[in-house]
């Protein structure tokens, strides 16, 4: 029986080498299932739409963790330990959430598609919680 490793062949190994240079070396597909484009990949585009949605994330989660046990104290009038609770409560699913989007990611969708998606469904709850 032969290894694994003779079976698996690469997706540059079907491109000419003049084309594989400008292909990703690391197995990165495009949108179509075709090896993704150098020059079209990664960069900046990307580093801004990471960055500006982890600071609005920051944004969000610490102004809420904030004011959250004096809003559910004050305004919905319960105890010091049920608001603690609750806001305990609320802080593990906000840590919890990216590994529920990690096994989607990598098993499913891609971690473009459902970071598109995660945001998209992130507003829709929270513009909807109003």
């Amino acid at each position: 029986m032969a290894s694994t490793g003779e079976h698996t062949v690469s997706l540059l190994a079907r491109l000419p080498t003049e084309a594989a240079e400008e292909y990703t070396t690391d197995g990165s597909l495009d949108f179509d299932g075709n090896p993704a484009l150098k020059n079209r990949t990664g960069g900046w585009r990307a580093c801004r739409s990471v960055l500006g949605t982890e600071f609005c994330y920051c944004l969000a989660f610490h102004g809420i963790s904030f004011n959250l046990v004096t809003y559910l104290t004050g305004v919905l009038g319960q105890s010091n330990v049920a608001a603690a609770r609750n806001v305990s409560t609320w802080q593990a699913t906000c840590f919890l959430m990216p590994l529920g989007g990690a096994v989607v990611a990598d098993s499913y969708c891609g971690r473009y598609r459902t970071m598109v998606v995660s945001c998209f469904i992130g507003v829709a709850v929270s513009t909807r919680a109003n």
